[in-house]
């Protein structure tokens, strides 16, 4: 019995003309192809690989994708000519930006993320939130009386 052959896929070496060559994708019509979409994009560069993000259950496009390209300045280029334009077949502009990379978070984006997680509950140390409803409290801003 044979193996089939070992499939190798080699990274492409990091340089600043590479990076964040990634873009976002939205309002494209939700007949559009993954090839349709390679299409339009491909007269801007070399793309790398594409993305249409369908719905798990329907299968059905949601009119969102990914557009990797070889270079930056074909990215940038890419949005300079798509960007607010209207492919074949859409009822509106679609939108062409450069893809936000999670990687990229500033510490400021992280430390609001994580004080504003399901996780906590409260905003504020939990004395701070029992000391708001003491009888003191409510009789003062529902009568204004002080005991």
């Amino acid at each position: 019995m044979r193996c089939p052959p070992t499939q190798v896929s080699y990274a492409r070496p990091s340089s600043a003309s590479i990076r964040d060559a990634n873009l976002y994708v939205s309002g494209l019509p939700k007949t559009m192809s993954q090839k349709e979409m390679e299409q339009l994009f491909s007269q801007y560069g070399r793309i790398i690989t594409s993305r249409i993000l369908v719905d798990q259950v329907t299968g059905v496009s949601r009119g969102v994708g990914f557009i990797r390209f070889d270079k930056r300045i074909e990215a940038e280029e890419a949005i300079k000519g798509l960007n607010g334009q209207k492919p074949l077949g859409a009822a509106e502009p679609i939108t062409v930006k450069f893809a936000n990379n999670p990687s990229q978070k500033t510490g400021q984006a992280l430390l609001t993320h994580l004080y504003q997680s399901s996780a906590r509950r409260y905003a504020g140390p939990l004395h701070h939130q029992t000391q708001r409803f003491r009888l003191d409290n409510l009789l003062n801003m529902a009568y204004g009386v002080k005991r």
